[in-house]
């Protein structure tokens, strides 16, 4: 028989939530063994990876089950996956992150039930996804190949809220053996550890999704809140992943989702048409119009340069201009600096829509119309455009948007090119 054995190395380039819903410190806990330790299970490996390929490759890479029916009668046919995939450690103790969120409606008021919080295994993270393959292993090479760099370009996530900007790994090494009867020996003294032959092959950027990266200034503060409960710490800090500020992808998914529901309204969409487009474009829960994955992916975004000013503050009665009882609290927003708001969506010819109505929410952000975050109110969160941005083939997107609009019973050409 011949095996083949195959060593990834990942480096978490954005923190990632891998759950089995216990909830021993948070209402999500990360995953972990027998011995504490932090790990992605095989099994989520395989599924993510397994979605990603044709159904016709995925029945050759991961085995099937089928009932067929054969003569007036079904019949189970199951074939067994010629890949082992193994279970991924995170490496060197990782830092564990604690995060909050919230569901808001359509008036920014949390619903009810609807805070929650969750862990995370930071950015910077370390694990190693390890294969082994049997019999026809030139074949699978070539598959895995081809979904390692997927998950390279971050077509392959991992976890939950793997479309808000979690779960994306880099590769940084990768290692192959080959053993058949001809080396019968180093088969036996092989281990996992002792793998030092790296596969060598082109990376190709040729993923299934286009990617639009808007370079943005932070023209004052921004503040997305996570709360502290430890003695003299403020009671609430701008967020922060591996000791950088952030904007998370749920936060800029929930200010363009928002605002892309009203240019529809203002549009003249219907309200139910309207719903309908958003769910479509943004996602859906389960009990909603229709439960579906979001065709657009919001990244995580790392705000670089700037400074983080702490502040005290009180609440005032509105009635009489006196502090409030028990209504003093202390706060860090971070001011200044510069990030890139990051953009995916599945390159489909027929959905250049899509991208012509984000253009109408992008130009909202950079020209400050669109505030992001928490204390929008008091001047927070607002953006300008850092080197005047303009979306590739943006004419033509916007006819693509005037003809669904069209569709929708809208007058034609009622965006102007």
């Amino acid at each position: 028989m011949k095996k083949t054995m195959i060593k990834a190395v990942f480096e978490l380039a954005s923190p990632l939530c891998v759950s089995n819903g216990s909830e021993e410190n948070t209402d999500k806990d990360v995953m972990r063994d027998y011995d504490r330790n932090v790990f992605i299970p095989g099994t989520s490996i395989a599924g993510a990876l397994k979605q990603y390929l044709s159904p016709c490759d995925r029945k050759k890479v991961f085995g099937y089950i089928e009932r067929i029916k054969k003569d007036g009668d079904f019949k189970t046919v199951s074939v067994e996956s010629p890949i082992i995939v193994y279970d991924a450690e995170i490496k060197n103790s990782p830092k564990i992150g604690l995060r909050d969120g919230i569901a808001l409606d359509d008036c920014k008021i949390t619903l009810n039930t609807g805070k929650f919080d969750y862990e995370t295994i930071e950015t910077g993270a370390k694990t190693e996804f390890r294969f082994l393959m049997a019999e026809n292993g030139c074949e699978l090479s070539d598959h895995i190949k081809n979904l390692v760099l997927a998950v390279d370009s971050g077509d392959i996530r991992f976890g939950s809220k793997k479309n808000r900007g979690l779960g994306r790994l880099k590769l940084r090494e990768i290692y192959k053996s080959d053993f058949d009867e001809n080396n019968v020996r180093d088969y036996l003294k092989f281990g996992w550890d002792k793998m030092k032959t790296p596969w060598e092959f082109d990376k190709k950027d040729d993923g299934k999704y286009e990617k639009l990266t808007i370079p943005l200034i932070l023209s004052g503060g921004i503040s997305v809140r996570t709360y502290s409960a430890k003695p003299n710490e403020p009671d609430y800090t701008h967020i922060k992943c591996a000791g950088q500020p952030v904007i998370p992808g749920s936060t800029w998914n929930g200010a363009i989702r928002h605002r892309t529901k009203d240019i529809l309204l203002e549009l003249g969409v219907c309200k139910e048409k309207t719903e309908h487009i958003i769910q479509y474009i943004f996602g859906s829960k389960a009990g909603e119009l229709t439960a579906a994955a979001s065709k657009i992916v919001f990244l995580e975004s790392v705000i670089k340069g700037g400074t983080e000013i702490p502040m005290t503050r009180n609440r005032i009665n509105r009635f009489d201009s006196s502090t409030m009882d028990g209504a003093l609290y202390s706060e860090t927003s971070h001011f200044q600096g510069k990030c890139d708001l990051e953009i995916m969506l599945k390159g489909e010819t027929d959905e250049k829509w899509i991208w012509g109505l984000m253009s109408l929410v992008i130009k909202d952000i950079k020209y400050g119309f669109l505030s992001v975050g928490g204390q929008t109110a008091v001047g927070r969160g607002l953006f300008a455009d850092d080197e005047k941005f303009e979306i590739k083939d943006e004419a033509e997107c916007i006819r693509a948007l005037n003809k669904k609009l069209e569709e929708l019973g809208l007058e034609a050409n009622c965006i102007a090119v």
